[in-house]
């Protein structure tokens, strides 16, 4: 009798652990690299967005210090077997002088043409060639206080706005990130857009 109940015991305890599938070594793993891969594009993009950040008090130098840490981060992914690839907008609107700043960065590991739409009423148009890995500048005059949108588009295929709201006593930097990481395994993408008062 106690054999027959052991036997029973065993075998019900054998076909739960069949019907109940537990993920594999191999499951974990990939399971682990894939989250490993989120934190370390998640790490990435925050500080992409940190160094416009903490290069505020010196608003020239922003969009260098965005372009010098999206080369370093190019180098780091890469490292990792992580394709990176960013569009950067930046703008600065200058007060003093007048006049509005875009700067695009391409790191799209291609070259765009690309075409810029500046609209309060009136539009105001520039068109270039970027090479990858390359910035341009362009700059537009501007109302101070008065609210713009900023069509950029590339290639005919890609358009995106960008809502820059100058103020009339401070000078305004708009900061726009469309970030991708690949990997084996997935694609990490995210936007954003940001907008600081200078000093």
């Amino acid at each position: 009798m106690f054999l027959l109940a052991a036997f029973i015991i065993a075998a019900t305890l054998i076909a739960l652990r069949i019907s109940i599938k537990t993920p594999t070594i191999q499951e974990q793993i990939k399971l682990l690299e894939i989250t490993l891969e989120n934190n370390i594009a998640n790490n990435f993009q925050e500080e992409l967005k940190n160094s416009v950040k903490f290069s505020i008090d010196k608003k020239t130098n922003i969009t260098t210090n965005v372009f010098d840490f999206a080369n370093f981060t190019e180098r780091k992914a890469s490292e990792l077997s992580m394709d990176f690839e960013l569009l950067f907008v930046g703008s600065l609107t200058n007060i003093s002088n007048n006049y509005l700043n875009v700067s695009v960065i391409n790191m799209l590991n291609k070259p765009i043409n690309v075409s810029l739409n500046l609209s309060n009423g009136t539009v105001q148009t520039a068109n270039s060639e970027i090479a990858d890995s390359t910035r341009w500048d362009m700059n537009f005059t501007f109302n101070p206080g008065s609210n713009y949108n900023l069509t950029v588009s590339y290639n005919s295929t890609y358009t995106e706005n960008v809502t820059i709201k100058t103020k009339s006593n401070r000078d305004i930097y708009v900061s726009f990130f469309d970030v991708t990481f690949k990997t084996f395994e997935a694609v990490y993408k995210n936007k954003t857009q940001e907008r600081y008062t200078l000093h």
